[in-house]
């Protein structure tokens, strides 16, 4: 009896096919740290009928892009490369009007480009003829007077107001004229620098034993959040400036603003995977190397542990070696550190 496989079937064959690869290769770290399987699992053919389906404008504005369209590059995005992955995400995911605004400065855009390659040709491509396409441009939120001292509260609840807006924001501060792209930018940026501050407690500081030169976390690793046990007194207050990056975030991308904010790999990591097990969302997700990133000197003494116990393995089940030279051996077995003296086997349990 011949087996039927459905197009499921080979997309999930695929699939698992990508995450063993993918596992090995991040396993035996040995192999070429630029080497990539991406080029290999993307699919030409595939990739040219979503780039069709999203330059389609009235598709676009419509809304009215195929269901499969969302379904392959969410469930099978190591079948497209990240330069459409991200063509797709800012073409469907900021709603109708933005999806129309970036139409049109694509266009514009592209026109530009035409303009600089082909000055001739240019003469035809006027300005009227781009007035003539706009068919819609973007509403403006302008923000009560922010008050430059107290920013973050200002921002908080400008934030939960105008989560679910789609509209561009524009800042104006307490007492002053200015408005516009240049007041907004300085807004987010102040609130970037706000949120790294060392007495809100959200970034991991592994340089708590040193005097703070300034106020505050600067770390070369990047930041990282600070873990509260479930009854800290200040758990709530951490959680709502959370809350509050969260739309923060969200805005700078919408609005496409840079911002200085260094999250560590590992943060990103735990925002951006899915655990490998059901139970605990962020189970599985980090290793070690994560923790020598975040906490060096913790990270670093259990790397060493860790090494000290395959040691201690060997040892015991080396057959060549009476149990007297296993014990010898055994108690010679001492963890380094920069801190402290070494530390025997013995005194660790």
């Amino acid at each position: 009896m011949n087996d039927i496989f459905t197009i499921e079937d080979i997309l999930e064959l695929l699939r698992q096919l990508y995450y063993l690869s993918t596992n090995y290769i991040q396993i035996n770290r040995h192999h070429d740290e630029n080497f990539s399987l991406d080029n290999y699992f993307y699919s030409k053919k595939l990739n040219n009928k979503l780039l069709q389906q999203i330059q389609d404008s009235i598709l676009i504005a419509s809304s009215s892009l195929p269901s499969w369209t969302s379904w392959l590059i969410h469930s099978y995005k190591f079948l497209y490369p990240f330069e459409t992955r991200q063509l797709y995400f800012r073409t469907t995911s900021f709603g109708t009007s933005r999806s129309i605004v970036w139409l049109q400065e694509r266009r514009e855009e592209l026109i530009r480009t035409i303009r600089n390659a082909n000055h001739t040709r240019s003469r035809v491509l006027n300005e009227n003829s781009l007035h003539e396409f706009r068919f819609g441009r973007l509403k403006i939120d302008r923000a009560v007077p922010i008050d430059r001292e107290n920013i973050l509260r200002d921002a908080m609840n400008l934030f939960h107001y105008h989560a679910k807006s789609k509209s561009k924001l524009e800042i104006q501060f307490l007492n002053e004229e200015g408005t516009g792209d240049g007041p907004t930018l300085e807004f987010y940026a102040l609130i970037a620098n706000e949120l790294q501050k060392y007495q809100l407690g959200l970034w991991w500081n592994h340089d708590d034993y040193r005097s703070h030169e300034t106020d505050y976390v600067r770390k070369l690793e990047g930041l990282f959040p600070v873990p509260y046990p479930q009854d800290h007194e200040k758990l709530n207050d951490i959680c709502n400036y959370f809350s509050l990056m969260g739309i923060y975030f969200a805005k700078c991308l919408l609005d496409k603003y840079l911002i200085d904010m260094p999250l560590s790999i590992s943060f990103l990591k735990i925002l951006c995977t899915k655990s490998k097990y059901d139970e605990i969302w962020y189970d599985g997700i980090l290793d070690l190397n994560d923790l020598i990133l975040i906490e060096p000197i913790r990270g670093k003494f259990f790397e060493k542990f860790f090494q000290l116990i395959d040691k201690k393995n060997k040892i015991i089940n080396d057959e060549n070696k009476t149990a007297k030279e296993k014990l010898i051996e055994y108690q010679l077995l001492k963890i380094e550190n920069d801190l402290h003296e070494p530390i025997s086997i013995e005194h660790l349990w």
